[in-house]
């Protein structure tokens, strides 16, 4: 991969969309390129596998049917393969209820209809690349109540009151509300803030 291909991919989140039809691909990929994402693009199987081992997508949309391999058996070797949390959004015009419940069995996270539903289809990619930012986040907030059990008590005490009143600050914006609501004078405020 070029490195400002490289550059790019990890300032924005990766989709792969995988379908045998050019106009779809292009159609999707013009599309979420505007939405702000990077797209990589397959035609088929062996497309898709070399740009999986050679890229994380965040999200991948998978045709049902294609020539050669099709998405479900692609699916399913991936389900095996995968060494990652990629989700799988398949897509298809002539998609089953079977085919939906297959597809969810061998890992996809969900099934949209073709003809394509843009907003749906934005609605259900923002909804599967939420969790990791809030994953994210958590893991954040873990690792810093984690530090505050290795300080002694009044460093704990003195640092998760600057956490909590910072926190109470951007929510509020109004430290005089903020100090009448939690009996602190201002000054207080501002001294257990300070860096």
């Amino acid at each position: 991969m070029r490195p400002l291909q490289n550059l790019i991919m990890k300032k924005k989140k990766t989709i792969l969309i995988v379908d045998d039809e050019y106009d779809i691909r292009s159609l999707l990929t013009e599309i979420l390129t505007n939405e702000g994402y990077f797209i990589l693009s397959a035609e088929n199987a062996t497309q898709a596998n070399e740009h999986l081992k050679k890229n994380r997508p965040s999200v991948v949309l998978l045709d049902v049917w294609m020539p050669g391999q099709d998405g479900i058996s692609l699916l399913k070797k991936w389900q095996k393969t995968k060494p990652y949390d990629t989700k799988v959004i398949m897509m298809s015009g002539h998609a089953t209820i079977e085919n939906a419940m297959e597809a969810t069995k061998y890992g996809a996270v969900d099934f949209v209809e073709k003809p394509i539903s843009l907003p749906l289809l934005l609605k259900t990619i923002k909804k599967y690349l939420k969790p990791k930012e809030i994953e994210k986040k958590a893991y954040k907030n873990k690792r810093k109540i984690e530090e505050l059990f290795k300080l002694k008590y009044k460093e704990a005490i003195a640092k998760f009151d600057k956490l909590y009143l910072k926190n109470r600050i951007k929510k509020q914006k109004n430290i005089s509300k903020l100090s009448m609501e939690i009996g602190l004078d201002r000054t207080s405020i501002y001294r257990k803030i300070k860096d």
